[in-house]
């Protein structure tokens, strides 16, 4: 296996990985997408892997909005059929009202076996 398939295999595993824990903490997930409704807010998370020498790395971009944010973005827009749409429209939709980010976290993946730790911590 070469280098590049193996380090496609690792980015793989560790996105599966963060789906999967994303999804005991309740989070429902899209593409590179963690989100849930938290009260009156929806809460989504842009997630990547990156590798550089070797050293794998988790960036996770948390964002927050009030829930009813896109609602008034539809109306306004003459979208409102978007109300009833999949939440998932309101975490990486094309006409969404933009999430305010309150922070970027790193995570440095030390091992694959603690890879579960390091994700749980990110999440």
């Amino acid at each position: 296996m070469s280098k590049n398939q193996k380090d496609r295999e690792i980015e793989k595993m560790i996105m599966t990985n963060i789906k999967q824990e994303a999804k005991k903490q309740k989070f429902k997930v899209i593409s590179n997408c963690i989100y849930k409704v938290v009260g009156e807010y929806f809460v989504n998370a842009v997630f990547w892997p990156q590798c550089n020498e070797d050293k794998w790395t988790l960036f996770l971009r948390m964002n927050i909005k009030s829930y009813n944010y896109d609602n008034l973005f539809w109306e306004i827009f003459e979208m409102p059929e978007n109300i009833n749409a999949k939440e998932s429209l309101r975490a990486n939709g094309a006409f969404a009202c933009p999430s305010y980010q309150w922070i970027e976290k790193t995570y440095e993946i030390s091992t694959l076996e603690s890879m579960q730790i390091d994700i749980v911590n990110a999440i």
